[in-house]
């Protein structure tokens, strides 16, 4: 009787070894692929560190953000932001040397200063600058 009755936890024993086995296994393969996506995610950022970045102040912090004088992009005003995009888009002109934005009114620019500052940023770096915008009525060329 108390044969039989070891001989059914033999069973249940078994059982539960299989189930830590799988176990084993299934934490194997979730700790292997925890340590893929690890490179996965940091690569980029070596990567980007790597190489000369195209703009001044620009760099990344180690968790992957991007940031301008040590700040996050969040912290920078209005002009600075479109300071930085200026700076973007001047390092990445071809050799043709002009820019044309499209829908100059969808940037809000309605204030002057920062049309200004867009316009100088370009004729700085020796950059033709075309806008478009969206209007109602007849075409009419108002800048060259």
């Amino acid at each position: 009787m108390y044969a039989e009755t070891m001989k059914g936890y033999l069973n249940v024993s078994d059982r539960l070894k299989g189930m830590v086995d799988d176990l084993n296994n299934h934490q194997k393969s979730s700790d292997e692929s925890t340590d893929k996506l690890n490179i996965i995610r940091s690569k980029p950022i070596e990567l980007l560190k790597q190489n000369n970045l195209p703009i001044e102040n620009l760099s990344i912090s180690k968790e992957g953000n991007i940031l301008i004088n040590d700040l996050p992009l969040k912290n920078l005003s209005t002009s600075e932001l479109v300071e930085l995009l200026c700076d973007i888009e001047i390092a990445k002109t071809s050799e043709i040397q002009f820019v044309c934005v499209d829908r100059w009114e969808s940037l809000g620019v309605v204030d002057s200063t920062v049309a200004d500052l867009i316009k100088k940023k370009f004729a700085d770096a020796n950059i033709q600058l075309f806008y478009t915008k969206v209007t109602s009525g007849e075409l009419t060329i108002s800048e060259i």
